[in-house]
């Protein structure tokens, strides 16, 4: 099914060029953009750090219970 996808280093490229300087919101975001930057460091991509809003925190402040 992938045998035709584009190289991950492509695709790292492509996301960091289409997310520019947006907010990224995401469930447990901590989780997910350590993987993101780690690709940033492997590509030499400039270590951007995006904006970021984590749904996770968000619902354990509002619903700490």
């Amino acid at each position: 099914m992938v045998q035709n996808a584009p190289e991950v280093e492509d695709v790292i490229r492509e996301f960091h060029t289409f997310i520019g300087d947006a907010v990224t919101v995401a469930h447990n975001a901590s989780f997910d953009m350590g993987f993101l930057y780690a690709a940033y460091r492997k590509y030499d991509i400039a270590t951007t750090k995006h904006p970021t809003i984590d749904t996770l925190e968000l619902s354990r402040m509002l619903y700490p219970t």
